[in-house]
């Protein structure tokens, strides 16, 4: 509080603190001093003050009292106390405002506390003044701190606001938070067993929440350290206890009662408390004790929830669903030449919508139609549009009832107006819906929390349960809780109703390599819930053999909205499906070793080929080692059961030979529920071991692996859709994928027509329905793809709500599964392939050529280039003063940006890289060479630019193979030949035609990206065999060619056939 006068009187001192606005404080201490008159008064009074000031305080209760000294007409105070603020009202002001109006503040950390005090001009929105009140120091445990706190702006005064602050009760701040309920361990309790023990556990209930501990066997004394978070309700009176029952578990039989306690929150300090447990008829102190822990609960001070989601609901009394039923209409308006209509109505109940039958040439119509329709209490508008059915559909007039005005279960008659004027009326009634009627509109949450007292194998202390979840053919599965009795889930899923007294399932699985064990199952019928009320809590008993396994708790809701899905069933009795399929791998090559010798005089040229069904990837080619390094990348769909990897040796006049080869089972990619396995594949030749190759296999995301499959769509059919439209379906994947259907002729179309899309533009497929007529968009809808359970060959069919901005426009049925990956890079009606690959317009090649630094010493030498965006650097030359390099640098350069070029002497390891020379260099015209460019202080180096002037992609057709020779020595035999195409890192590969030296391929198209300065494609022809392929002939052709060519296939220096195609530059 400031520095206390030295060597005062007892008096002065007292005057001084009270200056500071803490009279009641000192009148405490002085209280305290006299009762206890200790032989060292000031060790006693800073042991006081140090017992006044909060070590754990959750809230802080400030009131803003006064202030002096205020030069404005109109005032309020802000408080801002870690990431909250409060503000009082605008007070008018006479120099001294008075507000008393008091906030509660919730703390983060009392260590860390400073309240913000601003004070505002509100006429003029400006601030007056500021100050700070740090919370730690000041003794907030006794009544209340008292204190004028002088504000300042600019370094001058400005004002002061008196404060009264104090500690927080709990009922000021649990509703904030909520409170956290640590259950540490019992002491003492009543034996309930012919053992002389107990198997206790505790039933916690605060208000409505209920929460239950794992019960502990054979036991009086149990430890079970159990959290819990209860929320609580900000209340005006007292705050409701925390009611505690413990019981002794008896398996089935109800439990035994143990004794029970009572918390009252009112009074309760934060920390550990020991509280005894009573029962009726037992002495008190003779049934044991509980030692607690309270803390302020996490979950409410931003706004969430505590405990599981809640679905949205109805307050006691009110539908969930409701019947409208369409009665008849009177003397409604003609709109036909013969003086009649073919009228129907369109009824809006927030934003459902739903039509009636249309009933030809009549004013006097009869429907007798019962609608279902979901009734939300916010929004209770009956809305009635009625129409005549034509090409143009005349409107005939509308009219609307709020449903809480009217009786339900009475007839209601409503006058039908158009342009303020009565044309007839329509006669309904409005009624409580059926719960097995109104539940399918909206779906069902099911959320699993856990289990208790779960039974595991006998041969296992504990499990690694999962809870599998079925309706009919939708199959849901939560995660696993791992190595325990008493897991807790906390899963929700959301279940499409069709009657409303379904029967669902659940299993209890045991997740044990490399099978799964059933440990119990049970299951319910959604009839015999009542859902009309707030989520519903159930306790379900598993059992596996007829005997006890356990008890399921699932809370049981209404989803807030309509689901309408279709699930392809699964069998139950083989869970595999649980297990994510492997779809493909990142396969990083990293290096050889021990590689063989493949060359005469030398060592090997090695690459590697990674290949999975008729999928290929190569790594480029290591010259004269025999430990290459390449540490390339590859992203491989895994459709087939093995992965061939071969080592071949680089070889420019008669083709690869293979050095080794070696086969990995798709299932051994990666380790059991692993991301990231590295593997040391030993490869052989005829044999004869030739190596090992160091591979690592990183499972991939949806996000990663869809676009090496795409998606094949299939639009099915539409229902429920307005009347006349010529309806066809337009399908979306960012602004780059799209495709369509065909137009239809009907309101309930069928097309049963597939799309294929790339899936490069991420996770939501926006779908929409247009009408051919008007050219316009009817309705919308979108699915997350990414939610799909896909796998390869596997189709899903989902059933989705198509809507407009006001009101469901019908339903759309697709089926989606996934595409061969060899098909993925053929040309698509809009792909942003293109786009991906667009090279910079300022990316370009430069080559430096060599550099005279005679003058500045011999040494191992190396240049720089360096642009705004790209720096690259040459090999290093060894002592010399006139390095020739020749070397290639592809870098960013644009016009106005100026290069820097430094030559550098590299150290030997201890001594650090040290500079040369250096210039920088303007823009120059890239197809300028041998630019000859001084160095400071001395010296020069020659240079040349190159921009990139490559498409961004090529599209190759292979048509056929004339003659193809099938051998070295000429002769020609049968083969199963496909083609593999190869520019740059890029490859790809047509289909096998198998038994023929003359194959032909159709559709065999291929848009490949561009990589700058790789002016060549190479074509290689392999003999397709399940151990390794063999290669047959290769041929290469410059970039710039385009058009139809014929290509002349070599093998060894030999003609070996003749290979049709056609090339075409895809622009940038």
């Amino acid at each position: 509080f400031g520095p206390a006068p030295t060597m005062a009187p007892k008096s002065s001192s007292v005057q001084y603190l009270q200056k500071q606005g803490l009279p009641q404080f000192i009148d405490q201490m002085i209280t305290s001093l006299v009762n206890a008159n200790p032989e060292s008064p000031i060790d006693y009074l800073a042991d006081w003050v140090d017992s006044m000031r909060p070590s754990n305080l959750s809230a802080v209760s400030v009131t803003v009292v006064s202030g002096a000294g205020v030069p404005c007409p109109s005032a309020a105070v802000t408080l801002v106390l870690d990431r909250e603020t409060r503000r009082t009202a605008d007070i008018a002001s006479t120099g001294a405002p008075e507000w008393g109006e008091t906030f509660t503040l919730p703390i983060e950390d009392i260590n860390m506390a400073m309240l913000h005090v601003s004070l505002m001009d509100t006429e003029k929105m400006v601030v007056l003044g500021t100050g700070t009140v740090f919370l730690k120091p000041l003794p907030l445990m006794c009544h209340h701190v008292v204190m004028n706190l002088k504000l300042e702006m600019d370094g001058q005064p400005a004002g002061s606001i008196k404060l009264n602050l104090a500690a927080s009760k709990p009922q000021e701040w649990l509703s904030l938070y909520g409170l956290s309920v640590n259950v540490i361990q019992g002491t003492g309790l009543l034996a309930a067993d012919d053992t002389g023990f107990s198997d206790p556990y505790l039933e916690l209930e605060l208000g409505t929440t209920k929460r239950v501990t794992a019960y502990q066997l054979q036991t009086l004394d149990p430890v079970w350290n159990e959290e819990f978070e209860f929320a609580v309700p900000a209340t005006t009176g007292g705050l409701p206890p925390l009611k505690i029952n413990c019981w002794d578990k008896d398996w089935g039989k109800d439990p035994d009662f143990l004794g029970q306690c009572e918390v009252d929150l009112d009074t309760l300090k934060m920390g550990e408390l020991r509280v005894p447990l009573s029962k009726k008829g037992r002495p008190e102190g003779t049934c044991g004790s509980l030692l607690l822990s309270f803390h302020k609960g996490q979950g409410t001070k931003s706004g969430e929830k505590l405990g599981p989601p809640k679905a949205t609901q109805s307050a006691p009394g009110i539908p969930r669903g409701v019947y409208v039923n369409i009665v008849r209409g009177v003397d409604l308006l003609a709109a036909d030449d013969d003086g009649l209509s073919d009228p129907y109505v369109q009824l809006r109940l927030g934003t459902e919508c739903r039509n009636s039958l249309i009933m030809e040439k009549t004013l006097n119509p009869e429907w007798n139609e019962r609608f279902c329709l979901p009734y939300d209490e916010r929004s209770t508008l009956l809305s009635i549009d009625v129409w005549d059915k034509d090409e143009e559909q005349d409107y005939l007039g509308s009219c609307a009832v709020d449903c809480k005005d009217i009786m339900f279960g009475t007839k209601v008659t409503l006058d039908v107006s158009k342009d303020n004027v009565k044309h007839g009326q329509v006669e309904l009634v409005v009624e409580n819906a059926k719960q097995t009627d109104w539940l399918p509109l909206y779906g069902l949450n099911v959320y699993v929390v856990g289990i208790e007292g779960l039974k595991g194998q006998s041969h296992r202390l504990a499990a690694d349960s999962y809870v599998v979840m079925q309706l009919d053919k939708q199959i849901v599965a939560t995660d696993a809780a791992m190595l325990t009795l008493d897991p807790e889930f906390k899963f929700g899923a959301d279940f499409k109703i069709a009657t409303g007294k379904e029967t669902i399932k659940f299993d209890v699985w045991d997740k044990v390599n490399p099978a799964h064990v059933i440990l119990g199952n049970t299951s319910i019928n959604i009839g015999d819930l009542d859902l009309q009320g707030p989520p519903l809590e159930q306790r379900l008993e598993l059992a596996r053999d007829g005997n006890f396994a356990g008890s399921l708790i699932v809370v049981f809701s209404p989803t807030e909205r309509p689901i309408n899905m279709k699930s392809v069933a699964k069998p139950l009795d083989h869970p595999e499906f649980l297990v994510e399929p492997l779809m493909a791998v990142r396969a990083t090559v990293v290096k050889a070793k021990e590689l063989p010798i493949m060359d005469v005089g030398g060592k090997c040229d090695a690459f590697v080929e990674l290949q999975m069904g008729p999928v290929l990837r190569r790594t480029q080619y290591i010259p004269d080692t025999f430990e290459p390094v390449w540490k390339e990348e590859f992203l491989m769909p895994c459709i087939a059961d093995k992965l061939q990897l071969n080592v071949w040796d680089y070889d420019d006049d008669g083709g690869p030979e293979i050095v080794g080869s070696a086969t990995l089972p798709k299932d051994k990619l990666i380790s059991p529920g692993g991301k990231l396995t590295k593997h040391l594949v030993k490869v052989a030749n005829m044999g004869r071991p030739s190596g090992s190759v160091y591979v690592n296999f990183e499972r991939l995301d949806i996000k990663d692996w869809l676009p090496l499959y795409g998606l094949g769509v299939t639009i099915v059919d539409a229902v429920h859709l307005q009347p006349g439209l010529k309806p066809y379906i337009v399908c979306s994947l960012g602004p780059y994928e799209e495709a369509s259907t065909g137009v239809a002729e009907s309101s309930n179309p069928e097309w049963n027509q597939r799309l294929h899309m790339q899936c490069t533009e991420g996770q939501i497929m926006n779908i929409a329905l247009w009408d051919e007529t008007t050219r316009s968009q009817i309705a919308r809808a979108e699915i997350d793809l990414y939610r799909l359970p896909i796998a390869f060959k596997q189709p899903v069919e989902r059933t989705i709500e198509l809507r407009d901005d006001f009101a469901e426009q019908g339903e759309i049925t697709i089926r989606f599964q996934l595409s061969d990956p060899t098909e993925v890079t053929r040309s698509q009606k809009k792909t942003k392939l293109v786009e991906e690959t667009k090279i910079p317009e300022t990316q370009m090649k430069v080559t430096i050529t060599k550099a005279n630094l005679k003058g500045l010493g011999r040494s191992n030498v190396y240049a720089q280039l360096q642009t705004g965006s790209s720096c690259e650097h040459t090999s290093t030359k060894r002592k010399t003063e006139i390095p020739m390099w020749r070397e290639n640098l592809v870098v960013n350069w644009s016009d106005g940006e100026d290069c820097h070029i430094s030559v550098w002497a590299r150290g030997d390891g201890e001594e650090d890289n040290k500079l040369l020379a250096e210039a920088n260099v303007p823009y120059f015209s890239p197809d300028d060479l041998n630019h000859t460019i001084p160095l400071q202080p001395s010296g020069e180096i020659v240079i040349s630019a190159v921009r990139a002037t490559c498409p961004a992609a090529v599209k190759l057709s292979v048509f056929r193979i004339k003659e193809l020779v099938g051998s070295a020595t000429g002769t020609v035999n049968r083969r199963d030949p496909y083609v593999q195409i190869v520019m740059g890192k890029e490859s790809r590969n047509t289909a096998t035609k198998f038994g023929t030296v003359n194959p032909v391929w159709s559709n065999e198209d291929f848009a490949i990206p561009c990589t700058p300065f790789v002016d060549s494609i190479e074509f290689l022809v392999y003999h397709y065999t399940s151990y390794q392929p063999l290669l047959l002939g290769t041929a290469r052709i410059p970039l710039e060619q385009k058009g139809e060519s014929t290509v002349q296939l070599q093998r060894q220096g030999k003609p070996a056939g003749e290979l049709f195609i056609k090339m075409e530059h895809l622009a940038r």
